[in-house]
């Protein structure tokens, strides 16, 4: 009987092999000779009828990556060396849930629900927003601005069954003072971490949180806290906002620098065991699986320029990206989540954090917060992704991606260091610039439908209704304060913090202390969705339907070669109804004159959908037929050369594959609702 295994050799390359009892190794396929890159090329030439592949089937991601077909080991210089170390078979990450209660009261029963439901970890929203009105501004998440409110949000509950990320920015001193204050401090934050990045504060709002020496001192208190992890590096905002992948990461390690730089010399290695990357889980498969993989390499790169021991590890938090979920068909965000979380973890990510699909267009209700915190239970546990070391490793397709994003994102990072820091990169608007034109791109992307949005840009479901308000807000509610000082001793903060809060104490009370905006000087980086202009589309067919108890249609007019006239009788229909506007398709007509018997007046658009060879014959009748300036006339195709002569026969708006739909579309929209618009 024959005995299989894996001989794992230095070089980390595996090899299949078969033994017999007392006999030697042999290789499997040690009958099998070997393929050259030359015999492979030759397949692809042959295939493609001598086109080049590396032109034809190479992948170019909006990204700005690009990727072959396939790899051999001889494209990767420094040979499999990503991997990890094998021995490590528990490739567990901790599953986190989210808080979205402004009551503290409601917090802890969700806080419960997270712990019954599996979760590891929950994070919780907490920050104090500036509002130039009022001393400290608004309060948004769950509302913990006292010692009582903490004590609500940590009653009952056994503190040692789960951990906390507090996204609590600038706020985050006040906090962990208040956790302090407690008899349980030692296990609660033994395994809670703290979003605090004032850095990505200042490129949100376009100013600093503090002056230079308060942000230093409390960077430099925070980096020494007795937690689990007290400084982020917050690169999802930045992918939120619409930077590259590339960006996201550079981005991150300079902030990393920038907290290392800040702090003294004496307690760097502190920092650096305190500090965590706070990740996008974004959109592209492998390249997302790369990305986590080559953030791992750069960080060493990170401790060696600080002269720390580069066997610090990095903590990784990934969280689903909000930058390509809809409101529209919003079910399938629990999809995009998906994939979007198994990248993460096939990428090696330490903690994940799945939103609920319905996270972007209210609070969500308990169903949506099971379904996105059993995605990470099923990828475990049933998926099997946890046992696992390291599935990427030997895919020369991911180490190839591994070291191109590595590569390009230590660029962008001694770019943004050249000018000496992240700060200084701000006000040369050197980040903002870069990303305001990946965003720029990855949005035409979505606008020409070479980035497809599932049920907004494309198939849409027209029968789903777009919400009044498209936007949710988060629970807002104001500082309280109720007069009390805090000692303006900055070595001492912590202790100060804590006194106050034992007396009675309000955040709003010691905001001064945490949260001081400046001058504002710097162009802002903000998140957006890459849906919003769809779904306005959306919502303004259905509001002006309601208002006039009329449904804004199209009649799709189909003439002429069959085969053509189905396909862009179906384009229309995809086209149109991506804006909200109903389109009504016909089997096909014989002639213009059988499309005007059979077609009502009732129709405000009518689209011509037949093939280029047609249309020179077609457009002028169709044209005459459905004259009248009520009538929206419409060719579905790209018109060419004749776009000036079928404009003159009457045509107003050409639709066609790669054409800018929100731009067409917004256009088409005013000239239906022009009068309502007057």
């Amino acid at each position: 009987m024959s005995l299989y295994f894996i001989d794992v050799h230095p070089n980390r390359k595996t090899t299949l092999v078969v033994a017999k009892k007392g006999s030697k190794k042999q290789s499997l396929f040690s009958d099998f000779s070997p393929i050259t890159r030359k015999e492979w090329e030759s397949v692809l030439e042959r295939d493609l009828k001598g086109k080049d592949y590396k032109k034809v089937l190479s992948w170019q991601t909006t990204e700005g990556i690009s990727a072959l077909p396939f790899y051999r080991l001889d494209d990767l210089p420094n040979s499999l060396h990503h991997q990890p170390d094998l021995s490590k078979a528990d490739r567990t990450w901790q599953a986190c849930d989210t808080i979205y209660d402004a009551d503290p009261a409601d917090a802890n029963l969700s806080l419960k629900n997270a712990i019954d439901g599996g979760a590891d970890y929950v994070q919780i929203k907490a920050f104090a927003t500036p509002d130039d009105g009022m001393l400290g501004g608004d309060f948004t998440g769950t509302q913990l601005q006292d010692q009582k409110s903490i004590n609500q949000l940590f009653e009952n509950i056994d503190t040692q069954s789960i951990g906390f990320l507090f996204d609590s920015g600038m706020t985050s001193p006040a906090l962990l003072a208040m956790i302090q204050n407690r008899d349980d401090a030692d296990k609660i934050l033994s395994h809670s971490r703290f979003l605090f990045d004032p850095f990505t504060y200042t490129a949100k709002h376009g100013r600093m949180p503090l002056n230079e020496k308060q942000l230093n001192e409390i960077i430099g208190l925070m980096a020494t806290q007795p937690a689990e992890k007290t400084l982020a590096a917050n690169g999802a905002h930045y992918y939120n906002s619409g930077a590259t992948i590339v960006q996201e990461l550079g981005i991150t390690l300079a902030i990393a620098s920038e907290f290392l730089a800040r702090t003294p010399e004496k307690d760097r290695a502190h920092a650096a065991q305190n500090l965590f990357f706070h990740l996008s889980a974004g959109i592209l498969y492998f390249p997302e699986i790369a990305k986590i993989r080559a953030a791992r390499l750069l960080w060493k790169n990170i401790l060696e320029g600080y002269d720390l021991d580069t066997e610090i590890p990095i903590t990784i938090h990934s969280q689903t990206t909000s930058w390509n979920k809809t409101i529209a068909d919003a079910h399938n965000n629990m999809l995009r989540a998906t994939t979007e979380a198994m990248s993460a973890v096939l990428g090696g990510t330490n903690m994940l954090v799945v939103d609920p699909f319905d996270a972007h267009v209210k609070e969500p209700d308990q169903f949506s917060r099971r379904i996105a915190r059993n995605v990470n239970h099923i990828l475990a546990e049933e998926a099997h992704f946890s046992k696992v070391a390291d599935p990427g490793a030997g895919s020369y397709y991911i180490e190839k991606l591994t070291d191109k994003i590595a590569e390009k994102a230590w660029d962008y990072f001694r770019l943004i260091e050249n000018q000496g820091g992240f700060i200084n990169a701000l006000e040369a608007n050197i980040i903002q610039r870069e990303i305001r034109r990946s965003a720029e791109k990855k949005n035409l992307a979505v606008a020409t439908r070479k980035i497809a949005l599932t049920g907004t840009n494309d198939v849409p479901n027209i029968e789903d209704r777009i919400p009044d308000k498209l936007f949710y807000d988060d629970p807002v509610d104001s500082l309280r304060q109720t007069k009390t000082t805090v000692d303006a001793d900055d070595n001492a903060l912590i202790d100060n913090l804590q006194t106050a809060f034992a007396d009675g104490a309000s955040i709003g009370d010691l905001i001064p202390r945490l949260l001081s905006p400046q001058k504002l000087l710097y162009k802002t980086v903000k998140p957006h969705r890459a849906s919003i202009p769809f779904e306005k589309m959306r919502l303004r067919t259905q509001q002006e339907n309601e208002k006039t108890g009329m449904d804004c249609s199209a009649a799709l007019v189909p003439i002429g070669h069959l085969k053509m006239r189905k396909a862009r009788a179906g384009f229309a229909e995809n086209y149109l109804q991506t804006a909200g506007i109903t389109a009504h398709n016909h089997p096909g007509f014989n002639s213009v004159d059988d499309a005007k018997k059979e077609i009502s007046g009732d129709h405000q658009i009518v689209v011509l959908c037949s093939s280029d060879k047609e249309y020179p014959e077609l457009v002028k009748p169709f044209c005459k037929a459905f004259s009248g300036n009520e009538k929206i006339r419409i060719l579905a195709g790209n018109p060419g050369d004749n776009e000036d002569t079928y404009r003159k026969a009457g045509i107003d708006y050409f639709i066609y594959s790669g054409s800018n739909m929100v731009e067409i579309l917004g256009d088409i929209q005013h000239h239906l609702f022009e009068n309502s618009d007057s």
